[in-house]
């Protein structure tokens, strides 16, 4: 190991503070941190996910947290962003809301495919 280590150097760490007592508090931080246990891709084409067997965890009690934040910044082999492929699929505002507070300044982005801002696909 690294026993002759004193001290880091970094500019800086992002630090959470997490309530032990329960496990809420580590499922609250994760949400407010842009993560949800609905998968992204699930939501965006309107697959169902108690028919999508092959992603579910073997333990019932355990879940997966997908990372929204980064998935929505992620283009997709048509280099396209979701929020835009979300409103170009007419998704509801609720799906859509999750898209755009994961990844808010994609509004001022022009849609690749069609060449029209976003509020012209929706």
């Amino acid at each position: 190991g690294c026993v002759k280590l004193t001290t880091i150097e970094a500019s800086s760490f992002s630090t959470a503070t997490l309530d032990n007592s329960t496990l809420d508090g580590f499922k609250n931080m994760l949400i407010s941190a842009g993560f949800y246990t609905s998968n992204p891709d699930d939501v965006i084409f309107d697959r169902r996910p108690d028919v999508i067997f092959d992603r579910r965890p073997m333990d019932k009690n355990l879940a997966v947290y997908y990372d929204w934040k980064k998935w929505a910044r992620t283009r997709d082999v048509d280099d396209r962003f979701p929020l835009f492929t979300a409103a170009a699929r007419c998704l509801k505002w609720s799906y859509m809301k999750q898209i755009f507070t994961s990844n808010m300044p994609v509004v001022n982005e022009i849609d690749v495919l069609t060449g029209l801002p976003l509020f012209m696909l929706a």
